[in-house]
């Protein structure tokens, strides 16, 4: 049943299922990207209890957590960036993006008072964390309510987000529908182009920043960010360059908003200091991280700091830091970060058993989620991982509306190895890998008469688009494969004015297709909608029903 279902040999399946479990706890296997698809949610389900089942779970050679990171914005050990008087210490209503007990709204305890408690207007998502997949539709659709304003920050939703250009561009244009769209980006992208106002801001190397991995590394890691080259944007009057950080502070303050301005942050003494610069903060949140763990950090060299080329920012250092922190957070800033080191990746107690671990029992079955209900059906969710087809938010199965005879392909995404979402503005990765031509399996390319090089039309029931496609064997028959960060419409794709100056336009930009501008609405669903899983409410890129020709 299963090789049927996805086109394997069910000698394959059980080759890699001897092999995945002959050697005790040295294998895993993880979920991804390749999820996200109209059945995503349990298909990842399914892979990852496959750890479960060998006992894998902290063990070397086995699925282990990531290690974290050392805390910035934490409540000290040198400064509380947690906390401050006058804060709001939880936010308050429904989240826009419905990942909430819909049993819990008003619409339910009216419809259940009326006799019929199901369906809701749209579904909802209590299992899911923070949503953003249909903000937007959400937002034009006034479910569970409409927007007065919207903050865009480096996001591009419309870009993003598979099917819902195509639903909302309309409606971004409008006023009456989201009265003010504020984007804050280095660029002008495909949704901060409906903006009404852009605040322009930092990229990558003229910025301050504290990340740690989202995953895969097992020890503690926090990487550091500072500028390392002057900020293109324009000045303030007292010479700090505009971006997201100033804008935030210049509107709190106009707002007179408390944890802003002089004062705003204390030191674990309570003595107080000034929030009125990015370095006010991120230099601080260095100091916190200096100070972590068991001891505080090495103070860093002179050699450390004129070699790292930190040597520029100490004069920042030592107007916004105490003088002991100076050279501890040089010490971070000079070595890019601070890592745990690698010899403690595993137990000292036990060489096998993972210094970080998950602690918390696995649940083959998942209470929560069996006891939970479709918001549009009124079923129970299955709790356990199972197989079920791609289906579309009332249950109904994906090739029952769109059948292969008409629709005989599916399309797939995948991330590029040479570009990103954004990249493609860049001159020099365009000269490397200038565009990106669809792959598909030499059977269907015989099937519909292509040849690598070949122009066609690409179309789904959400859209269409013409590409250029390669033959190449590492695809799946009935497959279309394409990859990410292409088919851009802004970017400077096309030409814009600021106030009297035309910025360039570099149609090279625009290359390629972007595999979201096919994706689907839910046919089964009131108002705008985009395709999502039912359960976790992602956005279904992978399995999008598609015809091809030549062009």
């Amino acid at each position: 049943e299963y090789a049927a279902a996805c086109g394997i040999p069910a000698q394959t399946i059980a080759a890699l299922a001897k092999e995945f479990s002959s050697h005790g706890k040295r294998a895993a296997a993880i979920a991804h990207g390749g999820m996200m698809a109209g059945n995503g949610f349990y298909n990842a389900y399914g892979v990852v209890t496959l750890n479960a089942l060998i006992g894998n779970l902290n063990w070397k050679g086995g699925l282990s957590m990531n290690g974290g990171g050392f805390k910035d914005a934490g409540a000290g050990p040198r400064y509380n960036l947690e906390s401050f008087p006058g804060m709001v210490k939880k936010p308050a209503g429904l989240p826009l993006g419905r990942n909430a007990p819909y049993e819990k709204t008003a619409e339910f305890a009216a419809k259940k008072a009326a006799g019929k408690a199901y369906p809701a207007q749209a579904p909802w998502f209590p299992n899911a964390p923070n949503l953003t997949t249909e903000w937007l539709t959400g937002a034009v659709n006034g479910y569970p309510y409409g927007l007065k304003a919207l903050f865009l920050w480096s996001a591009n939703p419309v870009y993003g987000i598979p099917g819902v250009r195509a639903q909302v561009e309309k409606d971004l244009a409008d006023p009456k529908k989201i009265p003010l769209i504020i984007a804050i980006d280095p660029l002008i992208n495909e949704s901060s182009a409906f903006a009404d106002y852009i605040v322009p801001d930092s990229l990558l190397y003229e910025s301050w920043g504290w990340a740690s991995a989202w995953g895969a590394v097992p020890t503690k890691a926090s990487t550091a960010r500072w500028p390392v080259v002057e900020p293109k944007a324009d000045k303030l009057a007292d010479g700090q360059a505009i971006g997201m950080e100033t804008f935030f502070i210049a509107l709190a303050r106009a707002m007179a908003l408390p944890g802003f301005g002089p004062g705003a942050i204390a030191d674990m003494d309570g003595n107080t200091y000034p929030l009125e610069r990015p370095e006010d903060w991120y230099l601080r949140g260095g100091a916190n991280i200096a100070w972590l763990g068991k001891e505080p950090v090495a103070d860093a060299s002179d050699e450390d700091i004129l070699l790292s080329g930190v040597e520029r920012l100490r004069p920042l250092l030592e107007r916004t830091l105490k003088p002991e922190e100076v050279r501890k957070v040089a010490f971070i800033l000079a070595r890019g970060g601070r890592y745990q080191p690698a010899k403690e990746t595993y137990s000292e107690d036990n060489p096998e058993w993972m210094t970080h671990r998950y602690d918390k029992g696995l649940q083959i079955y998942n209470e929560n989620l069996g006891a939970t209900k479709n918001s549009i059906t009124g079923k129970r969710f299955t709790g356990c991982a199972t197989w079920t087809g791609p289906t579309f938010a009332d249950g109904t199965p994906m090739r029952t509306l769109y059948p292969e005879a008409d629709w005989p392909l599916q399309l797939v995404s995948f991330k590029s190895a040479l570009q990103n979402s954004y990249s493609i503005a860049a001159s020099r990765l365009r000269g490397i890998h200038p565009e990106n031509p669809v792959l598909m399996h030499p059977a269907d390319a015989a099937r519909f008469g292509l040849e690598s090089g070949d122009a066609a039309t690409i179309r789904t029931p959400g859209g269409s688009v013409r590409g250029r496609v390669i033959v190449h064997a590492g695809v799946m028959p009935g497959v279309l494969a394409v990859e990410h960060g292409f088919g851009h419409k802004e970017l400077g794709a096309r030409a814009h004015r600021i106030g009297k100056t035309h910025q360039p336009e570099v149609p090279a930009i625009g290359a390629g297709i972007n595999l979201n501008d096919l994706g689907l609405t839910d046919p089964t669903r009131q108002g705008k909608s985009v395709w999502v899983d039912a359960v976790s409410g992602t956005a279904v890129r992978n399995g999008l029903p598609a015809a091809i020709a030549r062009a």
